[in-house]
């Protein structure tokens, strides 16, 4: 798995290099609606619920435990399958362009681009309807942001966190909360990182910055599936303790640093 991790990253990373220098044409099949980086955006996110619903299946016969309760199945992975299957609906506006319907007129009113979704409500964005930017405290209520701040927290401060502190490890071990793998978030930081340095060392006209925004929302849903993978896995080693931080590290539920 960590080779395909690799692999993966490396992907991410070469098509931010290739961004700048897309033609009209190719940018246009990231940028818009309905195409290249929206589908698979919205694919990845699909696999990552089903991944998550697996994991779900496959936690029985764990030490479960929800907020300190002891359940039968790990009640996160079946929150985390809600989430990731609800990113897919946004994604798609929950298949407004696929089947033809109409955006209810009170929803098309607050929604930047009139449509059945909650991701593009005016409350999400920098700016106002009216175009004017929004005070900084409000500018944090971001879906984008939103969603950086959820992988940063889950898939890099927890297990290191976790690693780092065994009183931290017993925490999470009552709470009953699946800490994923390091690798986990690596895709994440690829993500990140090539996605930055491009608009750094790029001047970007409108249409490619377009094209890098929808292929880096398209990429964090790639590090969901992976995350969705991985954590099944870790479920599926029916002897194992399902929140190992790394593949061959130390298992959560025994101590963290031995």
């Amino acid at each position: 798995m960590r080779k395909t991790v690799g692999v993966i990253c490396a992907a991410t990373a070469a098509v931010y290099a290739f961004i700048p220098f897309m033609d009209e044409t190719t940018a246009m099949l990231l940028a818009s609606e309905d195409q290249l980086a929206e589908w698979l955006g919205a694919l990845a996110y699909l696999g990552a619920s089903v991944m998550a619903v697996l994991a779900y299946v496959a936690s029985r016969g764990h030490d479960n435990r929800f907020f300190g309760y002891a359940t039968e199945r790990n009640i996160f992975m079946a929150l985390l399958a809600v989430l990731f299957f609800m990113a897919f609906g946004e994604e798609i506006s929950w298949g407004q362009r696929l089947f033809g319907w109409e955006t209810p007129a009170s929803l098309a009113a607050v929604n930047m681009q009139s449509e059945t979704n909650l991701h593009n409500l005016w409350l999400f964005h920098a700016n106002t309807a009216g175009g004017s930017q929004k005070p900084w405290i409000e500018r944090m209520l971001n879906a984008d942001r939103l969603i950086s701040v959820f992988w940063f927290l889950y898939c890099v401060i927890v297990p290191i966190a976790v690693l780092a502190s065994t009183a931290v490890g017993k925490l999470v071990q009552r709470v009953g909360f699946p800490v994923p793998p390091l690798l986990a978030g690596a895709v994440f930081l690829a993500n990140y990182f090539a996605s930055k340095l491009t608009v750094t060392f790029f001047r970007l006209d409108t249409l490619h910055e377009r094209a890098l925004a929808e292929y880096r929302e398209a990429a964090y849903g790639v590090g969901f599936l992976v995350l969705g993978i991985l954590l099944w896995r870790y479920f599926a080693e029916k002897g194992s303790v399902p929140a190992r931080i790394v593949e061959t590290g130390s298992r959560l539920g025994h101590a963290v640093r031995t």
